[in-house]
């Protein structure tokens, strides 16, 4: 999973590819949807199904702050998350995977990555043409490593989040806030010096944020995670999961 191009300034993205995956407009009003996947031609319905080609990592520090944080992983099995009667493939040995799964009525479609050993559950997003899918897992032991300081209890068997925040240059953006669109507002952790995280009110120099322990139902369900920064604010579509990790590179608004 090879870095980008060095960005302006420190710190800089490791490499996922982020989503809107261009920048925002910025004669757009106050709120920006940030659905870029979704502004494909409307000559010709979308298909129901659509060839993905991606990578699966697998975190090995949170904050990630160095390429090195994420390795490549064979051998993973990847396949649609909301339809079971598409095939899996595993990945080779650079992690790559190409498969064919449905899309929703946004064009996005979400995709579960698990390895051999069962134990770990990954979701990333296929979001527009022509556009890799990066899936990135974090074992239960990683988010638990990383929530320690906060004194809250990771429970393996509930769905977590983890977002990172970029700016065009790809690089980190402090002072970001997380929260989702509609119902109660779930605990979020901020990593604060580029090393620990804690209950603060934004992200920190790493502009990273975990989201643990939500409370998703049997089945995978779409949920909007929204960003806010200096006044703007950005709404994600993304897929959560009992027992999955769903990791998001985000462009802020």
């Amino acid at each position: 999973m090879a870095p980008p191009p060095p960005c302006a300034m420190e710190p800089c993205s490791t490499g996922t590819p982020r989503f809107p995956n261009v920048p925002g407009d910025p004669d757009a009003g106050p709120y920006d949807s940030g659905v870029r996947g979704a502004d494909a031609s409307t000559d010709s319905a979308p298909s129901a199904s659509i060839a993905v080609r991606g990578t699966v990592g697998e975190v090995r520090a949170l904050p990630r702050i160095r390429a090195e944080n994420t390795v490549a992983v064979a051998g993973w099995s990847v396949r649609s998350l909301t339809d079971n009667a598409m095939m899996p493939v595993l990945t080779d040995p650079r992690g790559g995977f190409t498969l064919t799964a449905p899309v929703d009525d946004e064009r996005i479609a979400p995709l579960r990555a698990v390895p051999p050993t069962p134990g770990q559950c990954a979701i990333g997003h296929y979001r527009s043409d022509g556009e890799d899918v990066s899936i990135l897992s974090v074992t239960p032991a990683r988010l638990a490593e990383a929530m320690a300081p906060t004194g809250i209890t990771v429970d393996p068997s509930l769905a977590h989040v983890v977002i990172e925040v970029e700016n065009a240059l790809r690089a980190r953006v402090r002072g970001v806030r997380v929260v989702f669109a509609g119902g109660p507002a779930p605990l979020v952790a901020y990593e604060t010096d580029g090393a620990l995280f804690g209950i603060l009110d934004s992200s920190g120099p790493q502009g990273t944020a975990i989201v643990p322990n939500l409370v998703a139902p049997a089945m995978p369900v779409k949920t909007q995670v929204v960003l806010s920064f200096e006044g703007r604010m950005r709404s994600i579509p993304i897929y959560v999961a009992r027992g999955c990790v769903t990791f998001i590179t985000a462009l802020a608004p």
